[in-house]
This record gives C-alpha cells, structure tokens and sequence, in this order.
C-alpha cells in the first residue's frame, strides 16, 4: 500500500516520524507481527531526508524563527536510533548514527528559558511542552510493552 520510495522528506518533523516510526515496526516485528519488512526503507528515507535537512541553515537560526515542536520531533526521532538495540544493525542504521548528536543539541537549545520566551515557541507552548517532555524520555512514546509489561 506504501511506497517507500516516496517517504523521503526534509521536514525534521517528519524524519523523526519516519525513525520513531521504522523502531516501533521492528518492535512488532520482533514479536512476529509481520513478514514484509518496512524498516530498512523507512530508515532510508530518513537517512535521505537527515542528509539534506542538516546541509539546510535551519539549525542556526535564531529561536524566533524556528518551530520546536518539528526540531523535537527529529530529536524524539534520533532517540530511537539510540536506543535501537536490534541484533546487527541494517546499514541505514549505522549511517544514521552519525546524527545522533543533532539531539542533544536541539534539546539543549530548547532547554534554554531565553529560547522558550520567543513567540515562535509561546505560540505553540502546549505541543512545545509535549514534545520536550517526550524528548528529554521518550520511552513511554517509542517503547511498546509487551504482555508481560502491561
């Protein structure tokens, strides 16, 4: 019914779904959920969508002109990159490690009160204050319990 192919985009927003995305599929999948796999692409698409946005100056923008909610998105994104602990890591995988450090730097400008003081972030304070929150632990959002959890 997907595409994969068509997933890629440059909006941070969307590249963390893509990656939140691709972890919490292979949780599923490791509990046999399905046989056709969409990890290996969605990871791609994120690769393709990170690789541009971080060539993009949006990153060094001053805080009135960005929007944190889209940035904590990537940062909720990066972390289930982080904690992926899946046995041998696709390739995409291991590529996007090398952004791993894109979230604690959006999480630490966010975490400046200067940078919550700006209309950009009071306008949309209540999905700021999620997004930061999930962020800063974002297991409960990207870690689905087992039986034995619930």
């Amino acid at each position: 019914m997907v595409d994969p192919s068509g997933l890629a985009t440059q909006d941070p927003l969307g590249i963390g779904g893509l990656l939140g995305d691709s972890y919490r599929l292979a949780q599923l999948e490791q509990h046999g959920a399905s046989s056709h796999s969409l990890v290996g692409p969605l990871l791609e698409a994120a690769r393709v969508g990170l690789q541009h946005y971080v060539e993009q100056p949006d990153l060094r923008l001053p805080a009135r002109q960005r929007l944190a909610f889209r940035e904590l998105g990537l940062a909720i994104g990066l972390a289930a990159v982080e904690h992926d602990r899946s046995p041998g890591p696709s390739r995409a995988a291991r590529t996007l490690a090398r952004y791993l450090p894109l979230r604690a730097e959006i999480e630490a400008f966010w975490l400046q009160t200067e940078h919550r003081q700006v209309d950009s972030w009071l306008e949309h304070a209540d999905i700021n204050d999620v997004m930061l929150a999930t962020s800063l632990h974002p297991q409960g959002f990207l870690v689905i319990p087992t039986r034995s959890q619930t």
